[in-house]
């Protein structure tokens, strides 16, 4: 027997909506279990219903198909849809599950469906977070998405003080907490502004703003305080860069 795969349509438009639940019809071993207009609609759908997939429109009334993967706690296989170009050049470039740019005729819509039901949901959370960071980049620059326990969460950058390397994995220490992040120190330094963030130690990286003194080590290195009182170590292979700041 067919294993039944869930689904959720979410799109603003009804037409669109429509042809969703129609092409989504021919597929025996899919049941849509909730069509949402908007996407707070979504967001509640997402988390009550739990389904396999989701097939979100990009341009929803707030909160946007992609601010929608930041605020619910189950997170389904998606596929978005949008009417913009420039948006599904920049998901195909990140490897998002697949991303339809309308109008679109069933025979592309399958091939969505295919690539939706062979992802993992493992990896499917790396490839949303890559998404995220690649697509909102243009409208939130001061937005960073990191994987936590499975879901995807929104900080502000102006937030983060510094990050700390623990084992494979990342703790994100902002303002308001810590986070505890699957994902390594190297891969989240990357997605971070050089211009604002600066590697001191091979397992920690801190916001440039968070700096307010600097106490030699007396072999080469800094003990360096953040504006919270966290003293983080600078080592030696760093330092010299930490100095030029000083002019």
């Amino acid at each position: 027997m067919t294993e039944e795969t869930t689904a959720l349509i979410a799109d603003d438009e009804v037409p669109a909506r429509q042809l969703l639940a129609e092409y989504l019809g021919r597929f025996p071993q899919i049941r849509v279990v909730a069509v949402c207009a908007d996407g707070s609609q979504a967001v509640r759908e997402i988390d009550a219903r739990r389904p396999s997939l989701a097939f979100l429109d990009i341009h929803m009334p707030a909160p946007t198909g992609l601010e929608v993967l930041t605020r619910v706690r189950h997170l389904p296989r998606v596929v978005f849809t949008t009417a913009h170009p420039e948006f599904a050049v920049q998901a195909f470039e990140v490897n998002a599950v697949d991303y339809l740019l309308k109008p679109y005729d069933f025979e592309r819509f399958s091939t969505a469906v295919g690539k939706a039901l062979e992802a993992s949901r493992g990896s499917e959370v790396d490839r949303l977070v890559s998404l995220l960071h690649d697509v909102r980049r243009r409208e939130t620059p001061g937005q960073l998405f990191l994987k936590v326990s499975g879901r995807i969460i929104a900080v502000h950058v102006d937030q983060v003080r510094w990050l700390q390397a623990e084992g494979d994995y990342t703790r994100v220490h902002t303002r308001g907490g810590s986070h505890f992040v699957s994902e390594g120190l190297g891969g989240l330094e990357a997605r971070l502004d050089p211009g604002r963030f600066m590697r001191v130690h091979r397992s920690a990286v801190v916001a440039i703003e968070a700096l307010r003194e600097l106490t030699s080590d007396g072999d080469g290195g800094y003990l360096a305080r953040l504006d919270d009182d966290t003293e983080v170590r600078v080592s030696r292979r760093y330092a010299a860069r930490l100095r030029s700041l000083a002019g």
